[in-house]
């Protein structure tokens, strides 16, 4: 059986659920890690598969009442308690827990780079902390 290019899941897909990659047929067990490994290409930071000491873990989805929790981060009141202005806008520090694989962290930093509302800042292990600059263009959920 053939395995997720991105996270070694078996991938059996019928049909198979694949992407060409550099002349190279990839298979994926969901559109989920498909559109990641999509993601990475676009971004020019496929050097996480190069990086990487096993594959990617396979997400879950998140449960409804997870996604309200983060869409909560969006209000006023809650923002007064994480968000501080700034020059360049605003500055908050999103905390990323359980990402301990040096490939992950790396992809998560550069990805982070670049979104029009993130300035580069490095991202502290193992807290895994990424400073957030904005002005209100996009809700602080969108990059959660």
């Amino acid at each position: 059986m053939r395995e997720c290019f991105h996270c070694g899941e078996p991938a059996p897909g019928d049909p198979a659920i694949t992407l060409d990659l550099r002349g190279q047929v990839r298979h994926f067990c969901c559109e989920g890690c498909k559109a990641v490994c999509e993601t990475i290409h676009r971004e020019g930071l496929t050097g996480f598969y190069d990086i990487r000491t096993e594959p990617a873990v396979t997400p879950r989805e998140l449960a409804r009442s997870e996604l309200e929790r983060i869409r909560e981060l969006d209000h006023p009141l809650i923002q007064n308690t994480f968000v501080t202005p700034v020059k360049a806008g605003q500055e908050a520090q999103l905390l990323i827990g359980g990402i301990t694989c040096a490939a992950c962290i790396w992809l998560l930093e550069n990805h982070m780079k670049q979104q029009p509302v993130c300035l580069p800042s490095p991202l502290i292990t193992p807290r895994n902390a990424h400073d957030w600059f904005g002005h209100r263009t996009r809700p602080v959920s969108a990059i959660c």
